[in-house]
């Protein structure tokens, strides 16, 4: 009687706790899922390329945009390595990079492809809670436009440099009121 009464009572009591916890896992697991979508959505549709490279140098994630500059998708990329991942020369040429963010350098470079696109290219170090490297996010974005306008401005700037350079010489000649050849003669 009174003890099947007790023990009833006390499955129902933890049969209720259990089904309470339940749902408020249910709750984290859908904001942490929400989260999940949110943050997929954001990373998806900003115009930078940006991929996630564990300290075994396996992609652990990768974004739309990567996928459209490099092929494939999530799945066919996502869990592989970089060495099967990328060509030969680009492998080679970002290993210096890579072994530096993953010795918890910041890493900053460009990169001028065959193509004319430049990129630059921000590796971040991830860090664990006792503060070892265990991967790094890779950020690159296309500056091609940016290097285009430096080197028109880089240009001009060498033009009006030479231009100043003419203008003295000239200045030079008519202070001493020499003709062209006078102030060739007087050089040598």
């Amino acid at each position: 009687g009174l003890t099947v009464d007790l023990v009833l009572l006390y499955v129902i009591f933890a049969l209720s706790r259990l089904r309470r916890q339940a749902e408020h896992l249910s709750q984290g697991h859908a904001a942490t899922l929400d989260r999940t979508v949110k943050l997929r959505m954001i990373t998806d549709n900003i115009p930078l390329l940006i991929a996630y490279v564990d300290r075994d140098q396996r992609f652990r994630f990768t974004n739309e945009a990567f996928h459209a500059k490099y092929g494939g998708n999530a799945v066919s990329i996502v869990g592989r390595t970089l060495r099967e991942t990328m060509p030969d020369d680009i492998f080679t040429l970002t290993q210096k990079f890579v072994h530096r963010a993953l010795a918890g350098e910041k890493v900053l470079y460009d990169k001028r492809e065959s193509s004319g696109q430049v990129t630059e290219s921000t590796y971040l170090p991830q860090r664990d809670a006792r503060g070892a490297v265990v991967g790094f996010y890779a950020l690159v974005t296309d500056i091609t436009e940016r290097k285009r306008i430096e080197d028109a401005l880089s240009e001009q700037a060498r033009v009006l440099t030479q231009a100043n350079i003419d203008i003295e010489q000239f200045a030079y000649m008519v202070k001493y009121g020499m003709t062209p050849m006078q102030a060739l003669q007087s050089a040598t």
